[in-house]
């Protein structure tokens, strides 16, 4: 008996041949690819009827002709073939024994042909089987080899362990035994092992290219010393049977530079309880924080003073606001400030001037303020002032420290000579009523108008009929009644 396999190629079009060591090199070559569709060959219709084909004498089979000669040359006289068939039914091929002579199976011969296409359905499927884990292994390891993005291949099954021996002595609650625990915790993340890195985390924690640097690298290179809470977090989540965690942290570069990074843990599937097969990806965000960060200040900030702007500083208020809605019996103070005269300062000066003299007055009224307090520049030469916990009486000693402070300084123009600045003061309660933190600011520029409409220089409450002067012989200490409306 001489045997040969034919597997039907990818598309189920042609038949290949996958082993035929008994016959013929020529004879393999001329039906290796031929297509099944149209062929009188015995295989060919073995696959098209999916059931046994047997030539008993292929010199007068009338369907060989296209084979005849070629057989002839190979010296076969019969040819007996069952189709293969994987275990879906789908058939993977067909299994063929050819004879020299002519001749017909007996029921051995049958029940041989059946076994070996049994046996060979099996063999190509786990061939086939491999060959895909083979290719799959590969996509994996090009994708893992180039990804952008930094990937580290870790193996978790000694914390595993570890945890359960925890688990064993009484501990219960996983996450808050490791927050109070930070030696124990620094413990397990040494037992984290590093298995293997891509090129983009090598980049990223400034190793040189290649493998062989995956044995310096740490777990610090993903989780510092300051990332330890969210190590803990990461484990606590993990051993609790979780397959994804995303966090952020920081990291050390091997050059000992401190990065911020976003990591994501991911366990592989069928190894959630062992935790020894971890793909954690990080992301360094430290410029993009560092961007962040800018623009919020730029958002949040005035650009001349370095002062919280009106939104941000409205931000402030609506939250005093919120806070004292909740907080029955609380109390806060909002003071408006405007600088005298400011345009004369501006026409008979120049507006550097005037910068110049907003700058320092910024930085006078920060110099007072209490570190509760929230101060900002709401306006061109306005600013504002947020007294959390303090009665408009207080407020009011406050103000009146602040306008003599101001007065007493001379404010450079920034060419070297002074000017004299005064600035006039509206000051206002804050509750937690109906109206918030823009209608207490309404107030107070009520009560500023007050102050300005009776000389400058001085402090005005609203709703209020006292008011703190300046200590000038033209300005003598009297009391300013405010408008009814305010």
């Amino acid at each position: 008996m001489l045997c040969s396999i034919l597997l039907l190629d990818e598309a189920g079009e042609r038949l290949l041949v996958g082993a035929a060591p008994s016959l013929p090199a020529f004879f393999n070559a001329a039906v290796h690819g031929r297509p099944v569709q149209g062929s009188q060959g015995a295989c060919a219709q073995a696959v098209l009827t999916r059931s046994r084909v047997i030539v008993e004498d292929i010199r007068r089979a009338s369907g060989w002709t296209e084979y005849r000669d070629l057989a002839l040359r190979a010296r076969l006289g019969s040819c007996w073939t069952d189709p293969i068939y994987g275990a879906g039914g789908k058939v993977l091929g067909t299994f063929a024994i050819y004879h020299r002579e002519a001749r017909l199976p007996g029921a051995a011969h049958i029940a041989l042909i059946e076994q070996a296409a049994r046996l060979a359905g099996i063999a190509i499927e786990q061939a086939q089987a491999a060959a895909a884990l083979r290719a799959g292994e590969a996509r994996f390891r090009s994708l893992y080899d180039h990804a952008p993005v930094a990937l580290w291949e870790q193996d978790w099954s000694a914390v595993r362990a570890a945890l359960a021996e925890l688990e064993l002595s009484g501990v219960d609650d996983l996450g808050r035994y490791l927050q109070a625990n930070a030696s124990q915790l620094r413990r397990l993340a040494g037992l984290v092992r590093i298995v293997d890195v891509n090129a983009a985390a090598l980049a990223q924690v400034g190793a040189a290219p290649g493998r062989h640097e995956a044995p310096r690298l740490t777990l610090a290179q993903n989780f510092d010393a300051a990332a330890m809470p969210s190590f803990a977090l990461a484990l606590t989540a993990l051993a609790q049977g979780q397959h994804f965690f995303a966090c952020e942290g920081s990291f050390e570069r091997l050059d000992g530079t401190v990065r911020l990074n976003e990591l994501t843990l991911l366990v592989m599937p069928g190894h959630a309880h062992s935790l020894d097969f971890v793909i954690v990806s990080t992301l360094d965000v430290t410029e993009r924080r560092r961007l962040h960060d800018e623009l919020s200040v730029l958002a949040t900030t005035d650009f001349l003073t370095g002062l919280p702007n009106r939104r941000e500083f409205m931000r402030r208020l609506e939250d005093e606001h919120a806070r004292l809605r909740r907080d029955v019996g609380g109390c806060a103070a909002v003071l408006l400030l405007d600088v005298d005269h400011f345009k004369r300062i501006n026409d008979e000066h120049g507006h550097a001037a005037g910068d110049a003299v907003l700058r320092q007055l910024g930085a006078a009224l920060r110099e007072g303020q209490r570190q509760i307090d929230v101060l900002g520049r709401i306006g061109g030469e306005e600013f504002a002032l947020l007294l959390p916990g303090t009665a408009p009486a207080e407020a009011a000693v406050l103000a009146e420290r602040l306008r003599q402070r101001v007065a007493q300084t001379p404010m450079g123009r920034g060419d070297g000579a002074a000017l004299a600045v005064t600035v006039s003061i509206g000051i206002a309660a804050l509750d937690g009523g109906e109206g918030g933190g823009e209608a207490a600011l309404r107030r107070a520029d009520q009560a500023l108008y007050c102050a300005k409409r009776g000389g400058r220089n001085r402090v005005a409450l609203a709703g209020e009929e006292t008011v703190c002067e300046a200590g000038k012989e033209a300005d003598r200490p009297g009391v300013q009644v405010p408008a009814a409306s305010g």
